[in-house]
């Protein structure tokens, strides 16, 4: 079964990358998606607000429900 994931931003992110913790994060280091595309919608307009820059992207993921499992082992 397939599961959609959206990440909201002022850029859009063809393929996630996991970057060193520079900044203190709600949830620690990590690529942040949601199963919701309003919410991740609501991010990108706050993104691209806050920074000044770019426009507001809603990148797309499909991934397979059996794939997913702590630690992204994919």
């Amino acid at each position: 079964m397939e599961v959609k994931l959206y990440h909201g931003s002022n850029i859009a992110v063809k393929e996630p990358r996991l970057l060193p913790n520079v900044r203190a994060l709600d949830f620690g280091a990590g690529f942040y998606v949601t199963s919701s595309f309003d919410q991740a919608r609501k991010w990108a307009n706050l993104t691209a607000r806050r920074r000044g820059t770019g426009k507001p992207v809603i990148s797309v993921y499909e991934i397979t429900k059996g794939k997913m499992k702590n630690g992204c082992d994919m």
